[in-house]
């Protein structure tokens, strides 16, 4: 489904300051997999992701999606977000907080899919009752709780039908009591197939929902394996 080759990306914020970002990452993610990234904060998960996402342009690599280049080259291809068939929930929930919840549900599959409003809503009514919000249809985010707008997020991002879902450490930003609630909704998604990468520091989440787990440090992939390899004997 997914295949990241020789992945670079360069940051240096200042002359003289050590250059940060990904160094020669490669990885492969199966159908239906969870594929997780595990890591100290600034060795390069995030960068990973937003790359796959289109939100960040890499310096080097090829990065393909079900079969399809999306990325190969700084220069020589390069598809753009909105045309990736993916979708992403980041660490803040990004809900737009003039919207209602379903209005944030149906706005991309409206103005970016060109689907028909009736349509988008039936799907949106769906997926709020998949993510256990049902009764906040016509809510604003502000009335919600921090887990709830995140699982307003994960609706969104499901509501254009992507093949892939990125997760950036979804629940950081959330109170110990709500970290719960998303983290049902994901595994929910993965023993459906929905086929996901994962940057997390939930080990429990990692163990038992992973199907394979990835180590990086410093910009590289130090150790790939199974959970059971991971956990058990790294």
């Amino acid at each position: 489904m997914l295949r990241v080759l020789n992945l670079v990306k360069k940051y240096q914020a200042q002359v003289g300051e050590p250059v940060g970002g990904v160094f020669d990452v490669s990885f492969e993610v199966k159908q239906g997999e969870l594929f997780t990234l595990l890591g100290p904060s600034g060795c390069g998960k995030t960068t990973t992701l937003r790359s796959i996402a289109g939100l960040e342009t890499p310096d080097s690599g090829q990065i393909a999606l079900d079969g399809q280049i999306i990325f190969e080259g700084a220069t020589e291809q390069m598809i753009p977000m909105y045309d990736r068939d993916i979708g992403m929930v980041f660490q803040s929930y990004a809900v737009w907080p003039h919207m209602t919840v379903l209005e944030n549900i149906i706005e991309a599959p409206v103005r970016v899919r060109g689907m028909a409003r009736d349509e988008a809503t039936a799907i949106a009514e769906e997926l709020l009752r998949r993510v256990r919000l049902s009764d906040k249809r016509d809510a604003y985010p502000g009335r919600l709780s921090g887990g709830q707008q995140q699982r307003v997020a994960i609706a969104r991002s499901l509501a254009m039908k992507p093949a892939l879902m990125l997760f950036d450490e979804p629940t950081s930003a959330l109170d110990p009591e709500t970290i719960g609630e998303v983290l049902d909704v994901m595994k929910e998604l993965a023993l459906g197939g929905m086929t996901m990468v994962c940057v997390t520091h939930e080990m429990g989440f990692a163990r038992e929902v992973s199907d394979r787990v990835v180590m990086m440090d410093d910009g590289v992939i130090i150790e790939e394996g199974t959970p059971e390899h991971f956990f058990q004997n790294p």
